[in-house]
């Protein structure tokens, strides 16, 4: 758990953090939030592609998640954001879906 919260801290940082903002001088908090999940899981095609046998469910489910976080991150912050998508990804991992 603690791994998948530090790692995804970082990605956390980065996109609800900086792209965020930057989305959000275009359009209102929650627009932005769901326009960065699209950001989101476009940055994830080399790993759907390449690095993983997964495609396009892995990329459908960078989507949900990255508008999810988006919208969380948008109306609570970064942290909030952190614990939902190290939760996803922990529960992922430990075989919980």
């Amino acid at each position: 758990m603690l791994f998948a919260l530090g790692g995804n801290f970082l990605e956390e940082l980065l996109f609800r953090g900086f792209v965020y903002n930057l989305l959000k001088r275009r359009d209102p908090d929650v627009r932005a939030g769901v326009a960065l999940g699209f950001v989101f899981a476009l940055c994830h095609v080399f790993l759907a592609t390449t690095v993983t046998a997964a495609g396009a469910p892995l990329l459908l489910f960078t989507l949900w998640e990255g508008v999810i976080c988006g919208v969380v991150g948008a109306r609570h912050g970064v942290l909030p954001a952190t614990i939902v998508h190290g939760g996803a990804i922990f529960a992922l991992a430990a075989g919980l879906f």
